[in-house]
């Protein structure tokens, strides 16, 4: 990449650096405290579909090296998955 190029993720690096933004992840491991609130409330939403997680699906276990690499670059919402048979 150039200068002029942002980077491929997290897109907006520079706008964070620039502005002095903090940029926080949310790791669910550090708040054991409320892991069965969360549960209660997400399994049942998850298996009734109104919580749907974020993925980006690549078909065919031949592509599975082209989705690795996509993921690298930023171009998966969510997570990452690779099909390998219906």
């Amino acid at each position: 990449h150039s200068a002029h190029e942002p980077p491929a993720a997290p897109r907006n690096l520079f706008d964070i650096v620039e502005k002095s933004l903090r940029l926080e992840g949310v790791m669910v491991r550090n708040y054991p405290d409320v892991m069965a609130e969360l549960e209660e409330f997400l399994v049942p939403n998850l298996r009734s579909g109104l919580v749907v997680p974020d993925v980006t699906v690549v078909d065919g276990f031949e592509r599975t090296v082209d989705g690795f690499l996509g993921m690298l670059r930023g171009e998966n919402t969510g997570k990452m998955l690779i099909r390998i048979a219906d």
